[in-house]
């Protein structure tokens, strides 16, 4: 965060983005590229059906990443 009145006294501009278009599908194919095991940041899997304990815990502070699955059992 930024102090507003740093901003305006120095007449500065700021630009922001959301997101990051264009730069997922090289990011992808380098992590496929060098072999990289995501897997270890995702901390649970949820069936759809577990949506609302599957948010609960991704609000914990020990959570890294959450997914919801299709098919998929609890893990």
């Amino acid at each position: 965060p930024t102090e507003l009145g740093r901003v305006m006294g120095r007449a500065l501009t700021v630009r922001g983005q959301v997101g990051s278009a264009g730069v997922w599908p090289d990011a992808i194919r380098f992590l496929d590229r060098v072999g990289v095991d995501l897997s270890l940041l995702v901390s649970e899997v949820y069936p759809l059906d577990d949506a609302h304990a599957a948010l609960e815990a991704a609000a914990r502070k020990d959570t890294i990443k959450v997914h919801l699955s299709l098919g998929g059992a609890h893990a």
